[in-house]
């Protein structure tokens, strides 16, 4: 079983902004929501992807295991102010091998040197597009259309991470249910610790 959480941040305090504006501050303080005795593996066993938006507020997150608030909301009264949690298989993800669907999928926009294998920034629109329907084919969707609708600033100071997030908005035709279901599950693509690879369908 797997659970998905909309919350939506208080963004008049200095710890909310400070923790979206650095994602080491946000996966920790997001990592402080499951239980701490997970095995050599907790980051596995937790499966933790998610995205934020930084203007609105509104974090949308993935895991294995069901979050709990009460500790955060006590030491930080108000952080949040709503969470809604729900297991995925309560979300739609009826679709089947031939639907037509609309996804939205938070991009690293990064790919591998073919000189020197390290990951470089992805600068253009139409570079991440096809990229992303490269991803997406592996991951069981064909992709028929596609486009970036924005994007995000990642950075981490302490893991000296920074990159960008395209926001990729799309259509496609399955190519294979179960592949795509775990996808949408376990998210897609690099860097899913900070804030990328979180993926949305809908039935058109």
């Amino acid at each position: 079983m797997s659970f998905r959480t909309v919350c939506q941040f208080d963004m008049s305090r200095f710890d909310v902004v400070r923790d979206i504006g650095d994602r080491d501050f946000m996966h920790k303080r997001l990592m402080s929501l499951f239980p701490d005795d997970l095995g050599k593996h907790p980051r596995q066993a937790i499966n933790l992807i998610f995205t934020v938006e930084p203007s609105t507020g509104e974090l949308l997150m993935q895991s294995d295991i069901c979050p709990k608030f009460d500790t955060l909301n006590e030491a930080r009264s108000g952080y949040f102010l709503r969470t809604v949690t729900k297991p995925t298989e309560q979300v739609d993800l009826n679709f089947a091998t031939g639907d037509t669907v609309e996804f939205q999928l938070w991009f690293a926009a990064q790919m591998r040197s073919t000189a020197s294998k390290k990951r470089v920034d992805i600068r253009d629109n139409d570079t991440v597009v096809e990229k992303v329907a490269e991803v997406l084919k592996k991951a069981g969707l064909c992709v028929s259309s596609a486009s970036v609708n924005d994007w995000l600033p990642i950075r981490s100071e302490k893991r000296r991470i920074d990159y960008r997030n395209a926001e990729i908005i799309g259509s496609g035709v399955v190519l294979n249910a179960d592949k795509l279901k775990a996808a949408i599950v376990r998210g897609v693509g690099g860097m899913r610790l900070w804030g990328s690879g979180v993926l949305l369908v809908n039935r058109q």
